[in-house]
């Protein structure tokens, strides 16, 4: 019983053992292949390449402020990037986009409160809308473009 055990333990050994050392060998040749083409390019361009952030940070003071400089279009633009996702269906008790009887109680309130309840956030609504990198401008286009949507 011993002996056969021991048996197709070597039967086992000898077939495993030149499998692990062709995986080895493989896996190392790639290994050493990816390392040669990561040293080969140690270049000061391909370096500093490497080394670029993935993105820009903008501060405010770069951002259009007057509706000449947001375009004509400025308003939808917002809507969509930004409002729509809550105001197209009426998610989280929003006003839905064309709905004038949602609208109508908003409407009552004026331009001037409905751009500090934007700014200050209402309900479900975050400030700004969710858009931190927005002008009071921009907003009140954005309200704008909504709203005649309505009238």
């Amino acid at each position: 019983m011993i002996v056969k055990c021991l048996t197709k333990f070597f039967k086992f050994g000898l077939v495993s053992i030149p499998l692990i050392a062709l995986i080895f060998a493989i896996s190392s040749s790639v290994c050493l292949a990816s390392c040669n083409q990561i040293q080969s390019d140690l270049s000061s361009k391909a370096v500093e390449k490497r080394l670029l952030p993935v993105g820009q940070v903008t501060i405010g003071a770069d951002l259009p402020t007057s509706p000449a400089e947001l375009g004509p279009d400025a308003g939808q633009k917002r809507y969509e990037s930004n409002c729509a996702l809550c105001h197209a269906g009426g998610l989280a008790g929003a006003p839905k986009f064309g709905d004038k009887a949602a609208w109508v109680p908003h409407l009552a309130k004026g331009m001037d409160t409905l751009l500090q309840s934007v700014i200050k956030g209402l309900n479900a609504m975050p400030p700004r809308g969710g858009c931190t990198t927005c002008s009071d401008e921009e907003l009140k286009l954005t309200i704008k473009y909504m709203t005649d949507k309505v009238k």
